[in-house]
C-alpha cells in the first residue's frame, strides 16, 4: 500500500476543511447524545427495574454524557484555533487565499466559506 494522497490547498482552503470538519464532528456528537436521550426515554418507560439496575444505568449514562462533554471541548478549542489562524496572514509559502490556480481538485474561490470572513463570521462561533 502506498502513501496517502494529500490535495494540493491553499492556507484558506485548509482552514474551510478543518472548519468543516467540525462542524461534522458536531453533527455526529448531536447524533450520539440523541441516541443517548432515546435510550434514556426508554429505560423511563420500563417498569420493574431494582435500584442497584437503575444505579448501574445512571453510572453508565453520566459516562456517556461525560465523553461528550470532552468532545465538545476538544471541538471547541479546535473552532478557538481556526478563529485565530484564519485573523491572521497566511504564512509565506502556503499559497494565496484566492483558490486554486489550475482548476484541478480545489475548490474555486467562490465558494462560500473559503474567505476569511466565512470562518470568522462562521454561526459556529459563540
Amino acid at each position: 500500500m502506498g502513501a496517502p494522497v494529500i490535495p494540493s490547498r491553499t492556507y484558506q482552503e485548509s482552514l474551510t476543511d478543518i472548519l468543516e470538519s467540525i462542524a461534522l464532528e458536531e453533527a455526529a456528537l448531536a447524533t450520539f447524545l440523541n441516541a443517548e436521550g432515546e435510550k434514556i426515554q426508554a429505560v423511563a418507560n420500563q417498569s420493574g427495574m431494582s435500584p442497584a439496575q437503575l444505579v448501574q444505568f445512571q453510572e453508565s449514562v453520566t459516562h456517556v454524557l461525560q465523553t461528550g462533554i470532552k468532545w465538545q471541548m476538544l471541538l471547541q478549542f479546535k473552532l478557538e484555533e481556526v478563529a485565530r489562524l484564519a485573523a491572521q496572514s497566511p504564512p509565506s509559502g502556503s499559497g494565496s487565499s484566492s483558490g486554486s490556480s489550475g482548476g484541478g481538485a480545489g475548490r474555486s474561490s467562490g465558494s462560500p466559506g473559503t474567505g476569511t470572513a466565512g470562518i470568522v463570521g462562521s454561526p459556529f462561533l459563540r
